[in-house]
């Protein structure tokens, strides 16, 4: 969380710095890169998408899981049933990386890439659909690992639901019962029309956020997995929750300008040093060389932006807090 005063200081010099000149060629999706890149801190307007497209993507930036990964939830939204599919696609990649890591990363990579391709020209905002879905794992990562609360522990809440709901049946309140909200997507059928074919021996509706959230998938790992993450000799926490997941994070990171192509977002270079500072992060020993690329990253980000934020000081030095904070 931000110091709200460190920033009004902050702000305060910002304020007699005139190296921010007009800007004429401002990337196309730059508004939308700062909402995510902020985790929309200033409450700016999403644009460019329908009513029910953007309250999904509000859930999305504040990383609502139990609204993200059912579908069903937002009926009408086109970005919700891709955004459930990308993620099946995902953690159905993920699930397989053990024995066969650099294969599985691959053949994963593929499968994006033509997600992209093969949309880009029928949803005009797929280049943002793909941020966003980067957005939205590295956020269950962070939530299941930092933000809490754990995945794991929702068993006990569970429980105590069911507990609330038998003693409403008894006193003949079941009106009051919070009905679940199920999903009616066929995602076998949506992957065919998004991709042109099919999982060749399993069917995607395996991986609900029930499964997704399971301990199968969030304990997941194997020496392969660890060795893959190690840095400089300095190996991973074991009790790390989705270890699949950040690998597959991490290969769509640095692949994402390649599936982009024209398209790519001129703040991948900040992800990718958010996402190398957790990665150091949650080394045994922090002093890797994962460091100076963290460093380096974020540096050139902001030489490259300094003229962007002319508009958005306070967005601009939010990101220099968290630089300062990294």
């Amino acid at each position: 969380l931000l110091s709200r005063n460190k920033i009004n200081l902050l702000l305060d010099s910002q304020s007699h710095n005139h190296i921010m000149e007009p800007q004429n060629n401002t990337p196309v999706h730059w508004n939308f890169e700062k909402i995510l890149l902020s985790h929309n801190f200033l409450n700016k307007p999403i644009e460019g998408f329908n009513e029910a497209d953007t309250a999904y993507i509000k859930d999305c930036i504040e990383l609502n899981f139990n609204k993200i990964l059912n579908g069903g939830v937002h009926p009408d939204s086109k970005i919700s049933k891709l955004m459930n599919l990308f993620m099946k696609l995902s953690i159905h990649n993920a699930l397989k990386l053990p024995n066969q890591i650099e294969a599985i990363a691959k053949e994963y990579i593929t499968m994006i890439q033509e997600f992209y391709t093969k949309n880009k020209e029928k949803y005009e905002w797929m280049s943002r659909f793909m941020l966003l879905a980067h957005y939205v794992m590295m956020g269950l990562f962070l939530k299941e690992n930092w933000l809490g609360k754990s995945f794991l522990y929702h068993d006990a809440d569970h429980r105590l639901k069911k507990e609330g709901e038998e003693k409403l049946k008894k006193i003949g309140m079941e009106e009051r019962i919070k009905k679940r909200i199920e999903d009616p997507t066929d995602y076998d059928a949506l992957m065919e029309e998004v991709l042109g074919y099919k999982l060749k021996d399993e069917s995607l509706s395996k991986y609900t956020f029930k499964y997704i959230k399971s301990e199968e998938v969030i304990l997941q790992k194997s020496p392969d997995m660890l060795e893959y993450l190690t840095v400089d000799g300095e190996e991973i926490f074991r009790k790390l929750s989705y270890i699949n997941l950040f690998i597959i994070l991490k290969e769509y990171t640095k692949n994402i300008d390649n599936i982009l192509g024209d398209h790519k977002f001129i703040s991948t270079q900040l992800w990718r040093a958010r996402l190398n500072f957790l990665h150091n992060k949650i080394l045994n020993e922090k002093f890797t060389s994962l460091q100076q690329s963290v460093h380096q990253d974020y540096d050139q980000f902001f030489e490259k932006t300094k003229e962007l934020f002319k508009d958005d000081v306070e967005i601009l030095v939010t990101l220099k807090v968290e630089y300062g904070n990294v």
